[in-house]
């Protein structure tokens, strides 16, 4: 399996701080900040490298020869980037065009969790959303609230219950393409339609709680519901 040379949620580079860390101010490597006017000189500094390269004559070989060599492995190349408007598929058909336009749920990179501070401010501490995160022991009481969220929803409706959750699955490939690929791989069809259920009617809840507190919600010891820090 491939690694994915992952890109800085936008989020992040809201602060100066990780803005100076993360954003490159000479050169840049890659896709991500291609393009940038800052950093032109750098790019006709490149243009200079593949002269140098090519000019050593290493066995005859010229320019074209290595553009050749990468152009056979672009795929895999881009496979390696987080950006799926440069996916090779999305030219295929229009399944695939639409899929490439989707955004997707970020991860936040291990990389930056590195950091007392984002590990407080990406971490959840109560409950989680979706499967980043899901099933840590630490979470068990918020994951045992959207038990009874669920049941608050379909008020004890078997049928109704069974009815939404078959309306997950049957979009269930849509919903796996929201998140980074491979993410939800450890989840069967099953498994990942009854964990988006239980996620979306804690939403609902947590919605519907928003302006008066629902007791349940209380017994977490939240006071609001802009105490909710998920991810």
């Amino acid at each position: 399996m491939a690694r994915i040379i992952q890109k800085v949620p936008p989020l992040l580079l809201t602060e100066e701080k990780n803005r100076l860390d993360y954003i490159p101010k000479v050169v840049s490597i890659g896709p991500y900040h291609h393009g940038k006017p800052e950093l032109r000189l750098a790019e006709d500094f490149k243009s200079n490298a593949v002269d140098m390269f090519v000019s050593g004559g290493t066995r005859g070989r010229g320019r074209e020869f290595y553009r050749a060599e990468v152009a056979e492995r672009i795929r895999e190349i881009k496979s390696c980037y987080f950006l799926q408007e440069f996916r090779m598929d999305a030219r295929d058909d229009q399944q695939a065009r639409g899929r490439a336009r989707r955004r997707i749920i970020q991860k936040v990179p291990s990389l930056l969790l590195t950091e007392e501070k984002n590990r407080q401010e990406y971490i959840p501490k109560v409950v989680s959303i979706g499967p980043y995160h899901h099933g840590k022991p630490e979470l068990r009481l918020g994951e045992a609230f959207k038990a009874d969220a669920v049941d608050m929803i379909v008020l004890g409706d078997v049928e109704r219950r069974e009815y939404y959750r078959a309306q997950v699955l049957e979009r269930i490939g849509e919903i796996r393409s929201c998140y980074v690929a491979h993410s939800t791989d450890e989840y069967s069809d099953d498994a990942l339609a009854e964990m988006v259920l239980r996620d979306c009617c804690f939403i609902i809840i947590q919605i519907m709680s928003y302006a008066s507190l629902d007791p349940l919600l209380g017994c977490m010891g939240l006071k609001s519901g802009r105490e909710f820090k998920t991810l």
